[in-house]
């Protein structure tokens, strides 16, 4: 176990020495559930399992009850990322609930010292219907980007109205 790490609370990462062998990965928790980040596959907690190793995968499980936030779109750099969509990553715990939050400023400036940030919580819980979650946050991310995003241009052009 000195060789994979808890990234958070939500994340677990386990280092692999030998590619294309298998490694052994143990998931804490008896009482936890955790999913392969690349398969979904269901894994219980409080057990160690064998994860075959090819060179192109590590071994990365996401604890069961989180919500990750993620961008998919490979980049050369994190500027180009900026406006690029979000995927939330819902792992399910054995009561079918999952938590997370997503932060967010502009990447740039120290603004978010002065409050000029979102941050977010979301859950989900077996109440409805996972399509309908993931469209409300989908709208809402929307209208809260669409926002910062007329603020940040009227700023702009406030700021290059006044250099003339």
């Amino acid at each position: 176990m000195d060789d994979q790490y808890l990234l958070g609370k939500d994340i677990l990462v386990k280092a692999v020495s030998n590619v294309g062998e298998s490694t052994e990965v143990y998931l804490p928790g008896k009482s936890d559930v955790w999913y392969d980040f690349t398969t979904f596959q269901k894994h219980s907690g409080g057990s160690k399992i064998t994860v075959s190793t090819p060179l192109d995968k590590i071994p990365i499980f996401t604890h069961g009850g989180s919500i990750i936030p993620k961008k998919e779109r490979v980049r050369r750099s994190s500027q180009l990322m900026a406006k690029d969509p979000f995927t939330l990553l819902i792992s399910l715990d054995l009561k079918k609930e999952a938590t997370g939050d997503i932060y967010l400023d502009d990447g740039i400036s120290y603004k978010y010292e002065k409050g000029d940030y979102c941050w977010r919580t979301f859950t989900f819980k077996n109440n409805g219907s996972l399509f309908y979650f993931i469209l409300f946050y989908f709208i809402l991310f929307y209208f809260i980007l669409k926002k910062q995003i007329q603020e940040k241009k009227k700023k702009n052009s406030t700021h290059n109205n006044n250099k003339k």
